[in-house]
């Protein structure tokens, strides 16, 4: 983070991978909010892995950490993907 013009003006900057002399944040806008949401993101981590931690083996097996910040319903996914599927199976069909 950088500060150029006082606290409310607060902008993240984002190195390029490739260059590091380039800043891929650009005009970084809503940093109050983006701050936020990694933080909310870091306490759920820890309640879960306290939640893990303090489960039985058998009962944790299996069990996702980041379903609390990465979870959803990626069954569009599927959809698309058994689609994709179709179509390349009659393209090769015919």
């Amino acid at each position: 983070m950088y500060n150029k013009q006082g606290v409310d003006r607060e902008k993240l900057s984002i190195v390029d991978p490739n260059n590091e002399a380039n800043d891929i944040a650009g005009g970084s806008k809503n940093t109050p909010k983006i701050l936020e949401a990694f933080s909310r993101a870091f306490r759920n981590l820890q309640n879960r892995m306290s939640e893990l931690h303090w489960m039985p083996i058998d009962q944790r097996r299996g069990q996702s950490i980041l379903g609390v910040i990465l979870g959803g319903n990626y069954s569009s996914f599927d959809i698309q993907r058994e689609h994709l599927r179709k179509c390349y199976e009659s393209s090769v069909k015919s």
